[in-house]
């Protein structure tokens, strides 16, 4: 009975210190993006008398995604999807999707070595005007 006392306070405590640090993380986030949202033009087109200036901002979206353990999330920049071979066909989405689902059961590490690799083929050497910048995580629970 003593050991499961001992279990059951470790394991409270280990809960208040995840949703401290998660309600720590969101305060912090919120705050990015109240400061992001500050930083944006309210009224369009901003600085009209500065005929030298163009801005242009766009407004994201914010979402939350609910992650159960194993689950991946796979983040890349438009240099992915529009990678060019020597005749200027883009490796596009669909590739990036195939190449991500022929091996759904790699670490973050392969995955993201798969992907590069896959683009890698596909433009052959053909000059490339963007990077490629890919992130991929796996959830692994509590």
């Amino acid at each position: 009975m003593a050991d499961m006392e001992k279990s059951l306070t470790k394991h409270e405590k280990q809960i208040r210190t995840i949703t401290a640090k998660t309600e720590r993380i969101n305060t912090e986030l919120q705050m990015a993006s109240r400061i992001q949202e500050g930083m944006l033009p309210h009224e369009f087109p901003p600085f009209p008398q500065i005929k030298a200036l163009d801005l242009y901002a766009t407004e994201y979206k914010e979402y939350t995604i609910d992650l159960k353990p194993g689950n991946k999330l796979f983040i890349y920049t438009d240099g992915v999807p529009e990678a060019t071979d020597a005749h200027e066909e883009m490796f596009g989405i669909d590739r990036m999707m195939e190449t991500l689902n022929q091996k759904p059961d790699a670490s973050p590490e392969d995955t993201l070595r798969n992907v590069h690799e896959a683009v890698n083929l596909f433009v052959a050497g053909a000059e490339q005007f963007d990077d490629l910048t890919m992130l991929c995580l796996e959830y692994r629970g509590v």
